[in-house]
């Protein structure tokens, strides 16, 4: 967990001093979370998650791209997309290539059986 002084110095941060060292500091997402909200304030509050979010890819994941705040939080959500993904494999419209079916199924059965001993 990230230290008050850790917050207050960031406060004092420029953009470009978002390093390796930082980014360690910040290792955990709770941690940086309170650190964006800290930073800016205009991401609390309900409705105010894809605010949140896209300072956090900014910060965070180095997508340095921007998306007027209008447009952004008319976007669905990663979780909606990804949703609406795994109906479509339920219902079988989406699938999987023989290679990942085969994959699986490996998987399946070491952890069905238990991993081999060497």
């Amino acid at each position: 967990m990230a230290t008050e002084q850790t917050f207050s110095d960031v406060l004092k941060m420029k953009e470009e001093d978002i390093t390796d060292d930082f980014l360690k500091r910040f290792a955990e997402v709770e941690d940086r979370v309170r650190l964006i909200c800290t930073l800016k304030p205009a991401c609390k509050g309900r409705g105010r998650y894809p605010l949140l979010y896209q300072y956090y890819l900014w910060y965070f994941c180095g997508i340095r791209w921007y998306i007027p705040w209008d447009r952004f939080k008319s976007m669905p959500s990663p979780e909606t997309i990804t949703r609406a993904y795994r109906k479509l494999k339920e219902k079988g419209i989406i699938v999987q290539t023989q290679k990942t079916s085969d994959s699986r199924a490996e998987e399946e059965e070491k952890y069905r059986f238990g991993m081999p001993k060497a």
